[in-house]
């Protein structure tokens, strides 16, 4: 084993005696160091051995469980904030998909022509893609009524649905002309 260990100079006793304050190493008077690797070590003869670097002393318990309370509380709060954050986009993605399946129903009635277009008899069910199977959560329905000037009519298309937050709708309205 071919380790290196340095020792210092003996305890200079006598250091104020002679006018020295500390020995060769730099060590206070009535101590010693002993240099072994990286790790500094100092022998005092009131204290014992003490390790002289933080690094080398490491954490006590209690740093560890404060920096564990905070590291939870800082986790508790981006999980509460990733969750706000899919809701927000979730409830994004409805009112644009309702707007567009109401911007769909004008065009559709437009391209009905002015004779044909009339209001819904019934409600319809739809999904976020406008197919009427599968998980319905938009509910569509519309009016046509005469508008206020000669050869117009005003179209009126209402999308409502309900979720955790409750109820919403998106209502868009626009002219068909003769």
């Amino acid at each position: 084993m071919n380790r290196k260990q340095t020792t210092s100079v003996p305890l200079l006793m006598d250091a104020a005696r002679h006018g020295r304050a500390s020995d060769s190493l730099g060590a206070p008077a009535g101590t010693s160091r002993i240099a072994s690797g990286r790790r500094r070590i100092a022998l005092n003869k009131e204290i014992g051995l003490k390790l002289t670097s933080r690094r080398d002393r490491g954490f006590t318990l209690l740093e560890t469980f404060v920096a564990l309370v905070i590291l939870g509380f800082s986790l508790a709060g981006l999980s509460m904030l990733m969750i706000g954050n899919f809701q927000t986009g979730r409830e994004g993605r409805r009112f644009t998909a309702a707007g567009a399946l109401a911007q769909q129903k004008i065009e559709d009635l437009r391209a009905t022509g002015y004779a044909a277009a009339a209001s819904s008899a019934t409600t319809e069910s739809l999904t976020e893609t406008g197919a009427v199977s599968g998980v319905t959560i938009f509910s569509r329905s519309w009016t046509v009524a005469n508008g206020a000037t000669a050869g117009t009519k005003d179209v009126t298309v209402t999308l409502g649905w309900s979720d955790n937050f409750g109820s919403h709708q998106v209502q868009l309205q626009s002219k068909i002309t003769n």
